[in-house]
């Protein structure tokens, strides 16, 4: 993406990352229901939408998570691990805050991660 360059990209993939990283350790459930007792990693691939996209407005078309994770049986009194494979359900948009001179997440509150 020519408008965006590395340490920019970094910033929003590690933004991103912790915001995964929060939400999948607060809310994501086995199908027993079992949640998550530590993430080894977080790999991120990132399109973006280059037609709509400028300077100050990023739009990311898609995200694709994949992460190893530990899932805890507390019934057991064990841990397992997975591997989570999550698509977003719809474009984030970014805008550039010239102030903090930084990229920050508009509609982050409404996308979903699901598994793919």
């Amino acid at each position: 993406m020519p408008f965006i360059g590395k340490e920019e990209l970094d910033q929003i993939k590690g933004d991103l990352r912790k915001l995964i990283y929060d939400d999948l350790m607060a809310n994501y459930k086995d199908y027993a229901g079992n949640s998550i007792a530590s993430i080894d990693s977080i790999g991120l691939k990132i399109e973006f939408d280059e037609d709509e996209s400028t300077r100050d407005v990023v739009i990311v078309a898609s995200i694709t998570v994949s992460t190893d994770i530990w899932i805890e049986n507390k019934k057991f009194g064990s841990t397992s691990k997975d591997h989570l494979r999550l698509k977003n359900n719809k474009p984030l948009i970014i805008t550039y805050n010239t102030e903090l001179t930084k990229y920050e997440f508009e509609n982050m509150d409404q996308i979903t991660f699901i598994q793919s």
